[in-house]
């Protein structure tokens, strides 16, 4: 669960503190990648049945086949077992496009690299009419997750913006767990059915 904030302000500015708080949101839910949905002409499926706990094991048993993410202009597919699949287009000026399953609309961010606490972060913001399922907060500032984990959330890559993402429309509703065709990687391994216990060795 997400660490519930402190209500003693000075200790925000202890930097002990402060690198304690990264640490323990890289281990929340918050790390399980960028999910959201738009409040308007939206509709929320249920989620793949995994705990917070179980998705983020998921995301640690696996190698960081992107140390490049993110890069301008291209397409990424990202899957976790708290959001399923979710495809964000990356443009080359802080801005990228969020395909989200279940949703109607594209959702516009804003996202930047940044340091936090010592570590490696990318941050990102999005509309205030925007609300995460998962984390169960709403947009409007900057949040950062841990980089290293949020390359490790990402499934495949194409180049350039096939789906016109960044035109502000979807080509059809995301299904959570079906990843587009146009994608290439291992569906068995990245699925909302993957054995769990033989990934993580449990």
């Amino acid at each position: 669960m997400r660490p519930v904030p402190l209500r003693i302000r000075s200790l925000r500015t202890n930097p002990v503190w402060r690198a304690l708080d990264f640490v323990m949101r890289s281990l929340s839910i918050s790390m399980v990648s960028v999910a959201v949905l738009l409040l308007s002409g939206c509709e929320q499926n249920d989620l793949p049945n995994a705990s917070i706990q179980t998705a983020i094991a998921e995301m640690n048993a696996r190698p960081n086949a992107f140390p490049d993410y993110p890069q301008p202009n291209r397409t990424y597919l990202s899957f976790s077992l708290a959001h399923g699949f979710q495809v964000n287009f990356f443009a080359g000026n802080g801005r990228a496009y969020l395909w989200y399953p279940g949703n109607r609309n594209v959702v516009a961010e804003a996202y930047k690299l940044d340091v936090v606490a010592g570590q490696q972060a990318l941050c990102w913001r999005h509309p205030e009419n925007s609300f995460n399922p998962v984390t169960r907060t709403t947009g409007g500032q900057f949040r950062c997750e841990s980089l290293a984990m949020a390359q490790r959330t990402m499934a495949a890559v194409v180049a350039g913006d096939p789906y016109r993402l960044s035109e502000g429309n979807i080509p059809y509703v995301l299904d959570k767990c079906v990843a587009p065709e146009e994608f290439v990687f291992d569906r068995n391994r990245f699925s909302c059915s993957m054995d769990i216990n033989a990934v993580v060795g449990g």
